[in-house]
Order: structure tokens, then sequence, then C-alpha cells
């Protein structure tokens, strides 16, 4: 059997990532909800990704899965 390769991290332009951490520091604040900020969550999403052995890409996405909710 053949075994898929886990994708790879590209590069993100620095400008990029400022704007998320910005974008994250003057929204994350926000309720999501059960007394946890959108910060919170995105943290705490991403942290239960990377506890599970997921692929840095995968981290990532569940960091950002909702930073559309706060542009």
């Amino acid at each position: 059997s053949s075994s898929r390769p886990r994708p790879t991290t590209a590069r993100v332009r620095a400008s990029s990532l400022d704007e998320i951490v910005e974008t994250y520091r003057v929204h994350g604040h926000r309720q999501y909800g059960e007394d946890v900020t959108e910060l919170e969550h995105a943290l705490q999403c991403a942290t239960f990704a990377r506890d599970a052995g997921e692929a840095d890409v995968v981290v990532a996405a569940a960091l950002l899965h909702d930073y559309g909710h706060l542009c």
C-alpha cells in the first residue's frame, strides 16, 4: 500500500503574518462563546492539532480556521 506524503508548509510573506498577528491583537479579545475568546479558541485548536501529531500545515489551518470572523 502506498502512503500519501504529508503536506509541506509554503513560505508566507512576512507582511501577511504581520497582518494576521495584528488582526488577532485588535480583535482576538472578542468572545467566541463559552467564556473563550476568539484568540483562545484559535490557540486551543492549534494546540489540539499539534498534540495529535498533525503536520505543521494542519496546525496552521487549525489556528486560522475562524480567521474570517475577525475581519
